[in-house]
């Protein structure tokens, strides 16, 4: 289920994770749920390459709904401003070089799982298409789930997110993931990469997100 009303849930960050309350039902955070094991207990912020991150969403994110509220880019602890700026910059110039063709539908908007329980923010749902012969990424526009990453090139995490989402869209749409690695020493050439899940992947990411649900307590 999309929710688009945000005044129709709220989310609290409390010592077992993130949770979205909506009809005073507590829904725990996709993020949440797979994250549990590495830091069972304890409630963590943003560090700054999250925080990083979260900017290159808002400005992405922000071509294709006037609902996405940019936020400040300082400052961003113990990071050079410059290195900051470089990093946000080279994000931005990896998505203009994927040359996507974008009807999007929702961006930035929560969805809910009722059975069981767990809620998540999907970046953006829409028709996408790209046919970009320098980067060697065909596909023909067709409904995606479309998830930025701006951190390591691939966790074996993703694929569980990846099919939370989907089951709680009925899995429906195809799940693409993009990304956006700015940090030079692991991506020299700085290139975007575009991973979009199988069937099979999906329904084996599943099964992991269940593995990490039925462990989970709250």
């Amino acid at each position: 289920m999309l929710v688009n009303d945000k005044s129709a849930y709220y989310r609290k960050q409390t010592p077992n994770g993130r949770f979205y309350f909506k009809d005073e039902i507590p829904y725990p955070s996709v993020t949440t749920i797979i994250g549990h094991k590495k830091n069972p207990g304890k409630s963590r912020g943003p560090g700054p390459s999250a925080h990083i991150g979260t900017i290159v969403h808002k400005k992405i994110l922000g071509r294709y709904s006037k609902n996405v509220l940019p936020v400040s880019c300082n400052p961003i602890w113990n990071i050079p401003r410059e290195e900051v700026y470089g990093r946000i910059n080279r994000c931005i110039k990896m998505w203009n070089d994927l040359h996507l063709s974008i009807q999007p539908f929702f961006v930035e908007t929560s969805l809910f799982n009722k059975n069981p329980p767990y809620a998540g923010t999907l970046d953006m749902l829409a028709k996408i298409s790209c046919n970009n012969d320098l980067l060697d990424i065909h596909f023909k526009k067709e409904l995606f789930l479309m998830d930025l990453k701006t951190g390591l090139q691939y966790y074996d995490s993703h694929v569980a997110q990846a099919a939370a989402y989907w089951q709680a869209l009925r899995r429906k749409p195809k799940v693409m993931f993009v990304y956006l690695d700015s940090i030079i020493d692991r991506n020299p050439e700085q290139l975007p990469v575009v991973k979009i899940f199988s069937k099979d992947e999906l329904e084996n990411g599943y099964d992991l997100f269940m593995d990490d649900y039925i462990d989970f307590e709250y």
